[in-house]
């Protein structure tokens, strides 16, 4: 029995995972960078 093909749907599903908890943890990076970029821009004018 060849475990490769089970082992690479393994391994494809954690990363499928991981991507989208990376992909969430941008958004909200994005989201503070654009909140520290207005308050700059507050504190300049």
């Amino acid at each position: 029995m060849n475990l490769r093909p089970r082992f690479h749907a393994c391994v494809a599903d954690y990363l499928s995972e991981h991507m989208d908890t990376v992909r969430k943890r941008i958004e909200e990076l994005d989201e503070q960078r654009g909140t520290i970029e207005h308050l700059q821009r507050l504190i300049v004018a």
